[in-house]
């Protein structure tokens, strides 16, 4: 999808799920094309580190960054050995040092700003798999570690200062097609799974993870999460992939959801601007 419709969505979608909270009047906005090359390739992923700059990853352009002016590009090159390590990009996160991680097909890389390249993490061989194993989602936990949702292999858990990565349990049998395509996490430090088997949580006493129960209701065990919000009231919206926009009541002894058909295209991507406003990108909109 192009950068264009992407921005046509985000606009569209507005108006309808920010009616959903409040009347408030869309403000005056200016808008503007990404990089004509950037705009080649949908857009996956978009995170903002402590210093302003855009960070956008893309699905085959690689990484762009943005400084208000310029965009600069990051692509792999297999004759540079610190070149981002694929140019289809799953996820991009700053931690709480600034630090900016990349999730690929191929990977996970770290972003070094003195030198302005990559490291790769190299997870196939620290927990011994023969595969590459694809990061599709990051998060920070409140130890400072990273929990990686990826394609195939479950959540792991990354010591970001010894490197040392945990493979944590799953319910989910080891041969299954399981996706986890999108992370969040609460004022508490609860992490939550958005995956194509649904919503599921972390424990990290027992380092496992487990279906969250909503109130018997079917459709979200069976929903295809792609995105996740917790708003300011710490509700969790959930970007479905077929069903549309979700908001699960994470307060309730018996947790209930709430469903939403604002579109019959499934959801991509959303982000909360200010409390009762969200922007929301469908997967397709021409």
């Amino acid at each position: 999808m192009s950068v264009k419709n992407c921005v046509r969505a985000i606009v569209i979608l507005f108006f309808i799920v920010n009616n959903l909270f409040s009347q408030n009047k869309f403000e005056n906005y200016q808008f503007r094309l990404v990089d004509k090359e950037a705009s080649k390739s949908g857009i996956y992923t978009i995170s903002q580190d402590q210093l302003g700059f855009m960070w956008m990853g893309t699905n085959g352009a690689g990484l762009y960054k943005y400084d208000g002016v310029n965009y600069i590009a990051y692509e792999q090159n297999s004759k540079l050995k610190n070149s981002i390590n694929s140019n289809l990009i799953y996820a991009t996160y700053v931690d709480t040092r600034n630090r900016l991680w990349i999730g690929t097909d191929e990977g996970l890389c770290l972003y070094n700003r003195n030198l302005d390249n990559f490291e790769s993490i190299d997870i196939q061989k620290k927990i011994k798999k023969e595969t590459v194993i694809s990061i599709k989602s990051i998060i920070e936990d409140n130890n400072g570690n990273l929990m990686l949702g990826t394609v195939n292999n479950g959540l792991l858990k990354l010591n970001t200062t010894t490197r040392e990565i945990t493979k944590v349990h799953s319910d989910v049998p080891n041969n299954s097609n399981y996706l986890i395509n999108s992370l969040a996490k609460d004022k508490k430090g609860t992490i939550y799974l958005g995956t194509n088997l649904g919503l599921k949580i972390f424990d990290p006493i027992k380092n496992e993870t487990k279906k969250v129960d909503i109130d018997n209701d079917s459709r979200i065990h069976s929903a295809s999460i792609v995105s996740m919000c917790l708003d300011s009231n710490q509700n969790l919206w959930i970007g479905d992939g077929f069903k549309g926009l979700i908001k699960v009541d994470l307060h309730s002894k018996v947790k209930q959801a709430f469903f939403y058909p604002i579109t019959k295209k499934g959801l991509c991507q959303f982000w909360q601007r200010i409390p009762k406003q969200f922007f929301v990108l469908p997967k397709m909109m021409v």
